[in-house]
């Protein structure tokens, strides 16, 4: 039988030997009169003379990853209500790998029964001889501080694990096997240098090295230092994740150095973590922790620009990043789980610990221990990948994908598209001549003339905007697979289209009015009249190209100007599109940035007491790292002052996720957002530059000279000398990893 091993790991056999076995045990010794009727334990590393072994790594023994010097076999019937059998093996000096470990057990014992086995390794204390239940051993718990977590030793103790084997009904005969898992979740950061250009003092194409040439370097390290990581668990497996109250989160205590294990081209970060979990909702702003587990990194970068005359070298450091273990809805840390991470280093970090980059990175899960994929005989036809889905975090290179095959593979690439700047997909056809053309930005892949091996994959980045393709595997056998790959560029935009946007509240005659919106008319409350400014306005039909028809419109106790599509259920009136916009445009354009450059800074921009946009010249230097744009409903006319601009985006509201069904508009599933504020001057800066790029994945936003916005100053910004004249307000809002 053939047989692909992804993971190499540890198992148990229980065997049964006919001979007297020279061992010990911590409880008890005994004389073998019954000639070798006793049961026997064997620890062995999993694998089979005939298996395909994919080119992966088993724990590594230089972190002690595979050692196992004591195991505690707990053998209940009745479904875990009887303890038939405890016993504690232990071998400090050789470990129990590869060494027949006998049983004080009889085989006569034993014989008739079904049975359930357990055994934890390497748990350290010795309180477990007092369980006689199998709930009892499901609610055990430990705790332990990662060593690697602390230190810059890199070499722990121990690792616990546990594996059982279940409903074992002739365990005087058979030989069942036992894989034994890790508690531990495994955390491995690999950081190269990026290859990308990016601005510094005036020049655009510098770059980032980790080159150690300069004495000055010399003396600076690479630290990590890993935040919120649990450090208690269950013994087993199967009593699940402990609750979160109980998971006893710590960080490490200061940054830890590590190494390179590449030259000065690659180094590797090793931390470890009990299993943990956590979602949008959980990553409460403000609390006092979070269950969130991150990694901060501190790298000293080697910054190569020109001056204008004479090229230079200049270091930063401390430079802080940031590495995510999830995405922005969450993420999870699961027992025997291998959290492999590589980050590229395209970007300067922070000077601030506080303020950290996130660093571009890709995340890949597997499991950290054995798997085997029966495929059937020695002539069986199989097809199997390592991957169904693939992730290019400002990547253009890959070779990840791994395929085995029982025949020779064909590979093709399909249904390349991407979204435009009005939300529609477009495809990237393979003869395209258009932006964005076939020929530069068709994916194509190369793949090796055997039946296993790994796909390399080329792919040019989109400019601002997010590629998306599938690479389909298929042997000769008919059988295929599919990848369904995700390209990122370093800086992206996507896009919602905005409905509907009112003020919650105005300022008509120096008294406070409350807004009327779309779908709800505040007695006494206004829309477009009482702000001369600002107009609410909504949007009557988009078409198949994106672009909208966008009307202010004004609530009326008549049916005059009742819009065509049926809203016979409102009362108190009806409302009416009052005048058609000239412009078409009404998408809400989301600015993803990871990058900073010396003429700003990656943070979350800080408010005052009244909920504005801070106005310092600090604030006016950051730029949020995900922050949405109010679309064209949002449009304020020339006017007021920096105090009317931030009382103004304070009170705005953009409502989006509105369908519509022929002339019935849905608004079941609408979002309201109304926690906009005034942006600040870097990050209309970001906006220019964006709108301003060709084939961006942004529409002309800024379409006046100046726009009010937090400089430190009167906040009357230039954004641009060929546009409209007057100050304008364009609003942003942050996007946090809760939201």
């Amino acid at each position: 039988m053939n047989k692909i091993v992804r993971l190499l790991g540890i198992s148990w056999c229980f065997i049964c030997l006919l001979g007297i076995m020279a061992c010990t045990t911590d409880n008890e010794t005994w004389n073998d009169s019954d000639n070798g009727e006793y049961l026997s334990l064997c620890l062995q590393v999993s694998g089979e003379s005939k298996a395909i072994v994919r080119a992966t790594e088993a724990g590594e023994d230089t972190q002690n990853e595979n050692m196992v010097t004591t195991a505690d076999v707990f053998i209940f019937e009745d479904g875990g209500n009887t303890l038939v059998h405890y016993q504690r093996l232990s071998d400090n000096s050789n470990g129990l790998t590869g060494f027949e470990q006998p049983l004080s057990l009889r085989k006569k014992d034993v014989k008739g029964k079904t049975l359930d086995i357990y055994v934890i390794a390497n748990y350290p204390n010795d309180d477990l001889e007092s369980i006689s239940t199998l709930d009892a051993l499901k609610a055990k718990t430990f705790e332990k501080d990662f060593t690697c977590n602390q230190t810059s030793n890199n070499k722990e103790d121990f690792f616990l694990m546990d594996g059982k084997a279940l409903n074992v009904n002739n365990l005087d005969t058979s030989t069942p096997t036992i894989t034994l898992k890790r508690a531990a979740a495994k955390i491995r950061i690999k950081i190269e240098a990026g290859i990308d250009k990016f601005s510094y003092e005036g020049d655009d194409n510098a770059t980032i090295s980790f080159s150690l040439s300069t004495e000055e370097n010399n003396k600076r390290n690479f630290h990590k230092k890993i935040v919120n990581y649990a450090s208690a668990t269950y013994l087993l497996a199967d009593a699940g994740m402990l609750d979160v109250e109980d998971r006893k989160f710590i960080s490490s205590k200061d940054y830890v150095v590590f190494g390179a294990n590449n030259g000065e081209t690659e180094y590797t970060a090793l931390l470890y973590s009990y299993a943990n979990s956590w979602n949008s909702e959980d990553l409460v702003t403000g609390a006092d922790w979070q269950p969130e587990t991150y990694v901060l990194l501190n790298i000293p970068v080697v910054i190569k620009y020109n001056d204008g005359n004479t090229d230079k070298e200049v270091i930063k450091y401390p430079n802080y990043y940031r590495v995510p273990l999830g995405d922005r809805n969450g993420g999870s840390l699961e027992r025997n789980h291998l959290y492999d991470i590589k980050a590229v280093v395209n970007a300067l970090g922070s000077g601030v610990e506080n303020e950290p980059v996130t660093l571009d990175s890709r995340l890949e899960v597997q499991e950290w221990g054995t798997e085997t994929i029966n495929v059937g005989s020695d002539d069986a036809e199989y097809l199997e990948v390592n991957k169904t889905e693939l992730l290019l975090n400002n990547i253009e290179e890959d070779n990840s994908i791994e395929f085995f095959s029982s025949s020779p593979v064909t590979v093709t690439v399909s249904d390349v598209t991407y979204t435009d700047k009005y939300g529609v997909t477009r495809e990237i056809t393979e003869g395209g001549t258009d932006y964005p053309d076939g020929s530069t930005y068709y994916p194509t892949v190369d793949k090796p003339t055997t039946l296993t091996g790994a796909l390399q994959l080329h792919s040019k980045k989109l400019i601002n905007v997010p590629k998306f393709f599938t690479i389909t595997i298929t042997n000769e056998s008919g059988s295929s697979k599919t990848i369904k790959v995700t390209q990122y560029p370093l800086e992206y935009i996507t896009s919602t289209q905005g409905w509907y946007s009112y003020k919650e509240e105005y300022i008509d005659e120096g008294q406070t009015v409350k807004g009327s919106s779309w779908l709800t008319n505040v007695s006494g409350g206004i829309t477009s009249g009482g702000d001369p400014d600002f107009g609410s306005k909504v949007v009557k039909t988009v078409d198949d190209n994106g672009a909208s028809t966008i009307y202010k419109y004004r609530w009326s106790s008549t049916s005059y100007g009742q819009p065509s599509y049926s809203m016979d259920e409102w009362s108190g009136g009806k409302p009416y599109f009052n005048n058609l916009q000239d412009y078409t445009n009404a998408r809400m354009y989301h600015v993803h940035l990871t990058a900073a450059s010396d003429q700003y800074r990656v943070g979350y921009p800080l408010l005052d007491e009244n909920g504005y946009t801070k106005n310092t010249t600090d604030n006016a230097m950051l730029v949020s790292p995900s922050f949405m744009i109010a679309s064209q409903l949002g449009n304020m006319n020339a006017g007021g002052d920096l105090e009317t601009a931030n009382y103004h985006c304070k009170n705005y509201v953009e409502v989006t996720n509105v369908t519509f069904n022929g002339e019935t508009p849905n608004y079941t599933d609408q979002k309201i957002y109304d926690d906009w504020r005034l942006p600040t001057e870097a990050e209309l800066m970001i906006i220019a530059k964006f709108q301003g790029a060709q084939n961006s994945a942004v529409d002309v936003v800024l379409v006046s000279n100046n726009y009010w916005g937090i400089d430190g100053n009167t906040g009357n910004i230039q954004v641009r000398t060929d546009g409209d004249t007057g100050t304008r307000v364009r609003c942003v809002r942050d996007v946090k990893p809760e939201q």
